[in-house]
């Protein structure tokens, strides 16, 4: 209902430009001339989806950086963006894809995934569709909806925010941003692989094959999704698929080896997953290429998954890494946050709580930075300390609560003051 009111608003327009493409794509493969006996028509394409999870979110620092009691705020970032740490990243993925011939660009409807579409498939246009998006399922599925009831919290972080609300705060960050909202469908099932196969037969490609006619047999298309969706959907065990039919097992399964931790997490961000589907324009029938299987892009010696994932990266004390056993958080977090890293999510967060603005914290220059060794944390170093965010254990905040533990801790007697963080190198700041 959402999308539809928002269409309303335009579907003058859209009818028209709807109307324009399919003459113009009826003319060429109709009206024959030139342009059709220049190209090879056949009915069976090959559908290459490139699928990436969303960068470092602005709900995803709070949950994974947090302390025990605060982390449950991340529930309340409605629709977050990137952080900055996951704007940088995400930005530093889209090398891998620069060479890529993408002919067409999808997303699910929450921003943190339009953004990454956005910049990792090179600033094309982006399309949100509906089915792909992030949905708990079994016992936290049960928490989420009981927790729900009772007001104790709300999963808003998975809550899309109007598609004017989002272009508002989109292109605030990229004023040159395109996103088609005409696929958009708040009320189809959030997070469903087989209703997006159905989507993809009967709705995309065969508009895509008509308006984009082309000399190859192929169309590669990049997809921005979700963590719990891509696990679940193609990263399964071959020994805990849920479906009973040989054909879904396979699907299911088929990047669970392209899974961090052995296949026992879930992707990365950013990571790029390669899967083919055959599509045939005739008959309207999609299969999946279990044969060309699925693979990561960009993998490398030192990047296992194509994308940073440091095996020593740690959350309050709980391993993330590849070789831990617990797979309960999103691996390849950075090591180490800086205030800078949330510089983007604090006036978002602010608004929702009906607040004004912040300043950001500044950069201490090298000798400020020697002079608060010995002066101490003001009450304003971090955006926690200020009331102004969630508290994050960024290099700061670590600094300010050593500090004190140091000088009015049970830890004085014999204590070195410890030195300001340098939020200008990479060895403090991961993200940088």
């Amino acid at each position: 209902m959402i999308a539809q009111t928002f269409v309303c608003k335009t579907c003058n327009a859209y009818v028209v430009m709807a109307s324009v493409r399919w003459f113009i794509a009826l003319s060429l493969v109709i009206g024959g001339g030139s342009t059709r006996s220049s190209i090879s028509f056949t009915t069976t394409k090959r559908i290459r989806l490139l699928l990436v999870r969303h960068g470092l979110s602005c709900a995803n620092v709070i949950r994974h950086y947090s302390p025990l009691l605060t982390m449950l705020q991340h529930k309340h970032f409605l629709d977050p963006p990137l952080c900055d740490c996951g704007k940088r990243r995400t930005e530093r993925a889209a090398k891998i894809l620069k060479d890529e011939p993408v002919d067409l660009v999808l997303s699910s409807n929450l921003m943190r995934a339009i953004e990454t579409a956005y910049l990792q498939f090179g600033h094309r246009p982006v399309h949100v569709i509906p089915h792909i998006g992030e949905a708990h399922h079994g016992i936290k599925k049960n928490l989420m909806q009981l927790g729900s009831r009772f007001g104790i919290i709300e999963d808003l972080d998975n809550e899309p925010r109007l598609p004017e609300a989002q272009l508002e705060i989109l292109r605030d960050f990229y004023p040159d941003i395109s996103v088609d909202y005409g696929w958009r469908n708040d009320t189809a099932e959030v997070s469903n692989w087989a209703a997006f196969e159905d989507f993809l037969k009967s709705k995309l490609l065969p508009e895509l094959v008509l308006l984009h006619p082309k000399s190859s047999s192929s169309y590669t298309i990049g997809i921005a999704s979700h963590s719990i969706f891509l696990k679940n959907a193609i990263g399964r065990s071959p020994d805990r698929s849920r479906r009973s039919e040989r054909s879904e097992t396979s699907r299911e399964s088929i990047c669970f080896g392209e899974m961090p931790g052995n296949g026992r997490s879930k992707p990365f961000n950013n990571q790029v997953l390669e899967i083919f589907y055959y599509f045939d324009s005739a008959t309207g029938e999609l299969a999946l290429d279990t044969a060309s299987g699925c693979k990561t892009l960009g993998v490398s010696k030192d990047l296992a998954h194509g994308v940073p994932g440091d095996p020593s990266s740690t959350c309050r004390g709980v391993c993330v890494a590849e070789t831990c056993d617990d797979t309960s958080h999103v691996p390849g977090l950075p090591r180490q946050l800086c205030e800078a890293d949330v510089d983007r999510c604090v006036p978002l967060w602010r608004e929702l709580q009906g607040k004004p603005a912040p300043l950001r914290p500044p950069v201490l220059s090298p000798e400020l930075r020697k002079e608060r060794q010995f002066s101490g944390p003001s009450d304003s170093e971090t955006y926690s300390m200020r009331g102004e965010f969630p508290e994050v254990q960024s290099a700061e905040q670590k600094w300010a609560e050593n500090w004190n533990q140091c000088v009015y801790g049970s830890t004085r007697s014999g204590c070195h003051l410890p030195e300001y963080p340098d939020t200008t190198s990479k060895e403090v700041c991961d993200c940088l």
